[in-house]
């Protein structure tokens, strides 16, 4: 689906120039990705993926997600590509 930015169209300018200006740390970049996630009619955020590198600390990922995006559940799944790990999703 398709994200659509209504009238919070000045803050995301913000944060699209803060990111090209200087770099974002992960947990900065979860928090702007949970905000700009639209939310459905039942008031639940819809799902999130976050694509990261095999030497991602998964517990220090799912604690960022829980105090900056209070975020609870999440599935990790892994990628191989000949019997080695590459990369990790994280779905939220």
């Amino acid at each position: 689906s398709c994200i659509t930015v209504d009238s919070t169209l000045n803050d995301m300018n913000t944060a699209t120039n803060l990111v090209k200006e200087q770099p974002v740390d992960g947990q900065e970049l979860l928090r702007l990705a949970c905000r700009a996630l639209p939310t459905t009619t039942s008031g639940s955020q819809r799902r999130l993926a976050y694509f990261l590198p095999r030497n991602t600390n998964g517990l220090m990922v799912a604690q960022s997600a829980h105090s900056v995006a209070g975020l609870k559940a999440l599935e990790f799944e892994q990628q191989y590509l000949c019997s080695k790990l590459k990369t990790i999703t994280i779905y939220a």
